[in-house]
């Protein structure tokens, strides 16, 4: 059985799975990345080579990457939605023409929560190397509190 596409329905899925692999792995790259770059930029340009400088650099990439996933969370949620209807509604009186997407802000809100629904981004890479972040600062903050003793 042959697909519209024409190609067995195996290896469009295979595909669709190599898609949601690569996506994946570049959701787990880009957030080690962004705390990597992070802990760096703090512990390099300070020149702290102790301990609290590495427990510095590590929490300042946790607060960052934590506040990015909660902040991605808040957003999924809608919290902000009524911010970006008011800008579309501004925006969209500017345009030439009586053609409006949405009618109402429970049209906009209801099209925004089908689009969030079939949409989900993966912000657990985030949290997760967030946590570690935050766990490996308050190892190097005790391990620093111990050789001030």
């Amino acid at each position: 059985m042959l697909t519209s596409a024409g190609a067995p329905p195996c290896i469009m899925i295979d595909s669709l799975m190599s898609t949601l692999n690569v996506r994946r792995l570049l959701t787990w790259l880009s957030a080690f990345l962004i705390g990597g770059s992070i802990f760096c930029l703090v512990f390099f340009l300070r020149e702290d080579w102790t301990f609290r400088g590495a427990s510095d650099g590590c929490f300042v990439s946790a607060a960052v990457l934590l506040s990015s996933a909660a902040l991605v969370g808040i957003t999924r949620l809608g919290t902000f939605d009524i911010l970006a209807y008011s800008f579309y509604r501004l925006f969209e009186s500017f345009r030439a023409g009586d053609v409006k997407k949405y009618d109402t802000y429970y049209d906009y809100r209801n099209a925004k929560a089908e689009s969030r629904h079939h949409s989900r981004p993966s912000y657990l890479p985030f949290l997760i190397i967030g946590a570690i972040a935050l766990v490996l600062a308050l190892i190097f903050t005790l391990i620093f509190n111990q050789q001030i003793r």
